[in-house]
């Protein structure tokens, strides 16, 4: 697993001093962009069972060893490093739940060692696949039925990357993609259009939809050129009665649509789709429909897999409580969580609460389910992963539950979260 280096300093400092008591830590977003109403949460499975893989290696701990930065750290800490596993609990969200700011997505408590060593791998195994997902409900939600599909693989960084950020997307709703592995795991569509290497290879493209046709004749996917969507519908007269989908990118993607939708239905063709592409996102979604832009789809890439920075960057790991003689003590300071103390969350129905985790005591069998499930105790897992289609699920339900302010896309409401009395308390110290 990666390790920054940083966390092993940290880690060393902890084992120096003799701070060997376990700490409770919070994973959650300090808050949310402003036209972002909601957030969603993505990669929770991934981020426990990438603290159950916890690990330090020979070839690690040696080069640590040979660093001048350790010479004074005691030989017992390598050796620690070397036999070290996650030992401690996590209590965690379900995949595809809504959540908002102060809101511990994942509660893990642990020796600190171990929790020092787990901060950057848990951030970026739950970051980028919440804010995709974030980003892809709101594009679901602008498109108001219509249908949103993720031509987003080649735009990540690598195949996990992109595994976990198609995984994200079509929890969240998209209905197609052209990721083999996440059609194969979700049961939705795999959908896609030409490349521009197809269409070089055969050097005409009248050649090279022939031959597509040919051999596939069950999914002829018109892909039209930016320079002239509608009038190069003539070269291919031939193929239109059997195309089922035209891609249209252009600049002024409103028009072309427009234009395109004439000259299709001029020809007979008003069964034919018009997949709107480009650089669409959730607030152009939402101007082409709102102009009633006669668009059947939209094909999200670029915009899917950028703009996602804003909202990794708010996801915290943070100090929550530590224990002393087995009782957890709140984390007070300007570095530690905002709201001390074990948490768990509350969905009312019309808000929110936070409070602490003994406060559920008092709430008496009417309370709602609380929102942080464990899910690992004492180093074993006690709870199993979510399936996409459970995770999917679970996100319609939150989602459509929530009032449809908070899910606009421009100028969303604040969806209230009330504090415990006591959880106030121990934040004002």
């Amino acid at each position: 697993m990666g390790l920054e280096f940083y966390q092993l300093v940290q880690a060393a400092v902890y084992y120096a001093d003799g701070l060997w008591e376990e700490a409770t830590f919070d994973l959650c977003f300090k808050n949310l962009p402003e036209h972002v109403g909601y957030a969603l949460c993505a990669g929770v499975d991934d981020a426990v069972d990438s603290a159950l893989a916890l690990e330090v290696t020979s070839q690690q701990i040696e080069y640590l060893g040979e660093r001048p930065e350790f010479a004074r750290i005691s030989p017992g800490f390598f050796e620690h490093l070397a036999d070290i596993s996650f030992s401690g609990n996590i209590w965690a969200m379900p995949e595809g739940s809504v959540v908002f700011p102060h809101e511990p997505i994942i509660r893990l408590t642990a020796p600190l060692v171990e929790a020092a060593l787990l901060e950057a791998v848990m951030l970026q195994r739950l970051g980028l696949p919440s804010a995709v997902a974030t980003r892809a409900s709101r594009m679901v939600e602008a498109a108001r039925g219509k249908r949103v599909v993720d031509f987003s693989m080649r735009r990540w960084f690598s195949d996990q990357a992109a595994l976990a950020a198609t995984r994200a997307a079509c929890m969240a709703g998209l209905s197609a993609t052209v990721d083999l592995s996440a059609a194969a795991e979700s049961g939705i569509e795999p959908m896609g259009t030409m490349a521009g290497t197809y269409l070089a290879v055969y050097g005409d493209e009248r050649v090279a939809f022939d031959a597509l046709h040919q051999h596939f004749p069950g999914i002829l996917h018109l892909v039209l050129p930016e320079d002239d969507p509608r009038d190069s519908m003539a070269r291919f007269s031939h193929l239109l009665p059997h195309v089922k989908t035209v891609q249209v990118q252009h600049r002024a993607l409103p028009m072309a649509v427009r234009l395109v939708r004439e000259a299709l239905d001029a020809r007979g063709m008003s069964h034919v789709r018009i997949l709107g592409s480009g650089a669409v996102d959730e607030f152009r979604i939402a101007k082409m429909l709102d102009a009633r832009v006669p668009v059947d789809a939209f094909t999200v890439g670029n915009t899917l897999a950028a703009g996602n920075t804003d909202l990794m960057s708010r996801l915290a790991f943070t100090l929550a409580a530590r224990y002393s003689g087995g009782t957890a003590e709140p984390a007070l300071g300007r570095s530690a969580a905002l709201y001390p103390g074990e948490k768990q969350v509350l969905r009312m129905g019309d808000h929110d609460l936070l409070c602490l985790e003994r406060d559920l005591v008092f709430r008496g069998r009417d309370a709602p389910p609380p929102m942080l499930r464990p899910v690992v105790m004492n180093g074993v897992r006690v709870r199993e992963a979510l399936s996409l289609a459970e995770a999917t699920e679970n996100r319609k339900q939150q989602v459509s539950a929530l009032p449809a302010g908070v899910r606009r896309v421009t100028s969303p409401d604040i969806y209230p979260v009330h504090i415990s009395d006591s959880l106030a308390a121990l934040a004002l110290g």
